[in-house]
């Protein structure tokens, strides 16, 4: 199923309705809804309520991956 997640959230985001895509992909509105809506940019996930458990070694992470 998983393979599917990112064509849902193209056709959402060309305008596709929740029963259109369900209809398309067999699946129930809910879960085209579910998969559409959750499948977010990783920049939306810069804004977590937390701290990661990397943040102490960012910088030193950053510079190894330049390297």
């Amino acid at each position: 199923m998983s393979d599917i997640i990112h064509p849902i959230r193209m056709d959402r985001l060309r305008g596709m309705t929740y029963k259109a895509i369900a209809e398309k992909y067999g699946i129930d509105q809910r879960t085209a809804k579910r998969y559409a809506d959750g499948n977010l940019p990783p920049d939306n996930l810069v804004h977590r309520p937390y701290p990661s458990l990397l943040d102490d070694y960012d910088a030193e992470i950053r510079l190894l991956l330049r390297d």
